[in-house]
């Protein structure tokens, strides 16, 4: 919002009015070309040994943009073989990035009334229609979970690789418990305040149950509420206790 206001609005940031935020909004939906990259690139480039220091300093990415279009390796791969252009992929933002538009240069104009720098309405709060921006012309990204089959097919190589070697028993234990329970990756390999181990399954005369300490909370020693997972007795799980 920055970059347009200096460069297409011309306008200094807290001038802007509600029209101009809805301009920046139709920008965000159709971005000139120059503005758009085929792959996501770092704002600025380090320049220094192989670890950052303190002393390291940083100089623009002229191949960063502010909007990027994700094109298949394998496309880019086949025209860089036939030494041809990888053809234009029309950009389309996805409802989540335009509704993060939304939330953050909101912010920015609340802080900036709340700080005194200027006393106008917040123009992002006053945009008429906004499911018209978060609607039209976006995309709903796809999730990144495996279906039913492709689960089927990971554990089912899990069980062979542990059949051939059982140093692999781990890595079927770790697949099987992860798609089983439902877990998220730092309940599984733990926290700086808490380690899981096989005493965190307990069983209660009826049920077992995977006992999980919550995240720590930043700058304090204290974790949120413990949490209890149940373990169903089905055909994934049974094995971890025969």
């Amino acid at each position: 919002m920055l970059l347009w206001s200096l460069l297409i609005a011309k306008k200094p940031l807290l001038e802007l009015k509600r029209h101009d935020c809805e301009s920046f909004l139709e920008f965000c939906l159709q971005p000139r070309p120059e503005w758009i990259g085929p792959v996501v690139k770092s704002r600025f480039t380090r320049v220094g040994g192989r670890k950052a220091t303190e002393t390291d300093t940083y100089i623009i990415n002229d191949k960063w943009r502010p909007f990027n279009v994700k094109i298949d390796k394998q496309i880019r791969k086949v025209a860089a073989e036939n030494c041809k252009d990888v053809d234009e992929t029309a950009y389309k933002i996805s409802a989540g990035s335009m509704g993060q538009v939304f939330a953050v240069c909101g912010s920015f104009f609340q802080y900036a009334i709340d700080e005194g720098l200027t006393a106008d309405a917040n123009p992002i709060r006053s945009v008429k229609q906004k499911s018209n921006f978060k609607q039209r012309n976006t995309v709903i990204s796809s999730g990144k979970a495996l279906t039913p089959l492709q689960w089927n097919y990971v554990i089912e190589t899990a069980e062979l690789m542990a059949a051939e070697d059982p140093r692999h028993e781990r890595t079927l234990f770790i697949v099987a418990t992860l798609f089983s329970l439902y877990l998220r990756i730092s309940d599984l390999v733990g926290r700086d305040n808490w380690k899981p181990t096989m005493g965190s399954f307990e069983y209660d005369g009826e049920n077992w149950w995977f006992n999980c300490s919550g995240l720590m909370k930043p700058d304090t020693h204290l974790g949120e509420n413990a949490r209890q997972i149940e373990v169903s007795d089905d055909q994934t799980t049974s094995f971890f206790f025969r």
